[in-house]
């Protein structure tokens, strides 16, 4: 599965774009890798789009443009039904 992710900078604002062009409309704020390779998801974040302890994610990115996204493994389990057999 390809998902692409395109941004552009206005305003100084930076806006993610997904592949069919509508804005990923919230920025939550920043994190910082620990030793151990983990990332604290901001609060709010978690809140608004519905993120609980043990959720699996499945990470897609561009390592050229240095993006990293995160997809819910139930929405991409959703999206391959009848695809593939999971």
């Amino acid at each position: 599965m390809k998902i692409d992710l395109r941004y552009t900078v206005r305003y100084n604002k930076i806006m993610l774009r997904n592949k069919s062009m509508k804005c990923i409309r919230h920025m939550y704020g920043t994190g910082t890798v620990n030793e151990k390779g983990q990332i604290v998801i901001p609060a709010e974040a978690r809140r608004d789009l519905g993120i609980e302890p043990d959720m699996k994610f499945m990470f897609v990115g561009d390592p050229k443009r240095r993006i990293l996204g995160l997809v819910p493994m139930d929405l991409v389990e959703e999206k391959l039904k009848g695809v593939v057999d999971l």
